[in-house]
């Protein structure tokens, strides 16, 4: 295992897997749902060159991954909290592996959230960023946005020319929650990662190249 690519769910990760996978790489996705640290070995022995999870983030501490290159693929935050809020997959009237394994893992998250899908997404975001930084502070942080040739650039892959749908896996849901939308902490938190990872400015700026603007009051 050379690379470990991870990030937030719904957080574009598939379209990565087949960018990576493009390239000609060998790429997995050992790191499942059903990942614990008693099947952690395991894992590891099934991993490849490019592992791809957003469940690996708790186990990055792990002896194992010393010395294995990680970088967090963020994709605008405000983004992935519409996908989550449209899914459903915080509001606990389904099964959800997100849910369950983010409930499990980040600490606070089910005592303080469940029920409050808005708020539980918002405090996954910033926090999951946090945990891996934690357990992996040498970390690398790319945006989904800055583009394929960026990307595979970073990765230290061959472009192959091909056409890869940044739509895969998206969920087509409006981009209907603003930051605004709420003044809790979870609100501050979320405003502090858009600062942090480059996806807000104080006043509108559409620059060009800059797809996550939407409209003047998106992140404002």
């Amino acid at each position: 295992m050379k690379h470990v690519i991870t990030g937030w769910a719904r957080g574009g990760l598939g379209y990565i897997t087949e960018l990576v996978e493009s390239s000609g790489a060998s790429v997995g996705t050992a790191f499942g749902p059903d990942t614990t640290s008693a099947n952690l070995e395991q894992k590891l022995a099934e991993a490849r060159d490019y592992e791809v999870s957003p469940y690996v983030v708790p186990f990055l501490g792990h002896p194992a991954f010393k010395g294995v290159r990680v970088t967090f693929v963020a994709r605008d935050p405000v983004r992935v909290l519409n996908s989550l809020y449209f899914l459903g997959l915080f509001h606990n009237e389904k099964s959800s592996h997100v849910a369950s394994f983010a409930y499990e893992h980040v600490p606070g998250l089910k005592a303080n959230y469940l029920g409050c899908p808005h708020q539980a997404s918002s405090f996954y975001l910033w926090r999951w960023l946090h945990i891996g930084k934690v357990n992996a502070p040498h970390m690398d942080i790319v945006r989904l946005e800055e583009g394929p040739k960026f990307l595979l650039d970073h990765f230290k892959l061959n472009n192959p020319g091909k056409y890869i749908d940044p739509y895969k896996n998206s969920s087509y849901c409006k981009q209907n929650i603003l930051p605004s939308d709420s003044q809790d902490a979870c609100n501050t938190n979320l405003v502090n990662l858009l600062k942090t990872l480059g996806y807000w400015r104080d006043a509108w700026l559409p620059s060009g190249g800059h797809a996550h603007y939407i409209n003047p009051d998106w992140h404002c």
